[in-house]
């Protein structure tokens, strides 16, 4: 999530020229029409050369510069953005047959997953800068907020998820309770996302979450198995 990057880069005559990269600039105003950042640069005098880089953003970043020949980035593209095709339309595919079965047969388990692999289309899709490109290329500002709306949104459903199929409301009550107060909590962090602070406030409710869910997965099947002489995730009815 880059707030603000700028790239200052020599042209042929050496002089250095700024580049602007951000999540919260319109994609068309990007220097190539690219889902990631990509700077087209016309380089030809011998020797090194020193490009600077300058970034603001509002959480832990980590940056990494390709230097890449035109011909060799051009060929890569057709490749790239099969997979990333594949990719997405499994989980729109995933994600329309769980809803359908939830439809028909009225369970909702499917219902649960099919929301979780849909908020997991929005994670990928805002962090690979795909959305970016297809779906939101004037609206820097949802673009922004994507990743962050999307971990929220998978964390509440997958413990909605997770509870279902262990059952957890009959073997841990009291950590079913739990991880329903930890989906709601999710949700309600929703709502922070419009501030600027909203990134101090997801990231402690995020890592309690998974704490949480990991901790408690190990737990309920402990419990269960203990009780019944049975792995939970070995019944055929679960």
């Amino acid at each position: 999530i880059l707030d603000d990057l700028r790239v200052y880069a020599p042209d042929r005559a050496g002089r250095y020229h700024e580049t602007r990269f951000s999540d919260l600039v319109a994609f068309d105003q990007r220097p190539m029409a690219h889902h990631q950042f990509v700077l087209p640069l016309s380089i030809e005098r011998a020797g090194p050369v020193v490009i600077y880089f300058r970034l603001a953003t509002h959480s832990t970043s980590r940056l990494e510069a390709q230097l890449i020949r035109r011909e060799t980035f051009l060929a890569k593209q057709g490749a790239e953005y099969t997979v990333l095709g594949l990719f997405f339309g499994g989980l729109g595919t995933i994600f329309l047959i769980n809803s359908l079965y939830s439809f028909w047969t009225r369970d909702r388990i499917f219902l649960r997953y099919a929301a979780a692999v849909g908020a997991y289309f929005i994670v990928a899709g805002g962090l690979s800068g795909w959305l970016a490109e297809f779906v939101f290329p004037d609206s820097p500002r949802i673009v922004d907020a994507l990743p962050q709306v999307g971990f929220l949104l998978l964390n509440g459903f997958n413990a909605l998820f997770i509870a279902h199929i262990l059952n957890a409301r009959e073997t841990a009550p009291r950590l079913f309770l739990a991880w329903r107060g930890m989906a709601a909590l999710n949700f309600l962090c929703l709502l922070s996302i419009p501030f600027d602070r909203y990134i101090d406030i997801i990231g402690p409710v995020v890592a309690a979450h998974t704490v949480l869910m990991c901790t408690g997965v190990v737990f309920v099947r402990r419990v269960w198995n203990t009780l019944h002489g049975q792995d939970i995730l070995d019944i055929e009815t679960i």
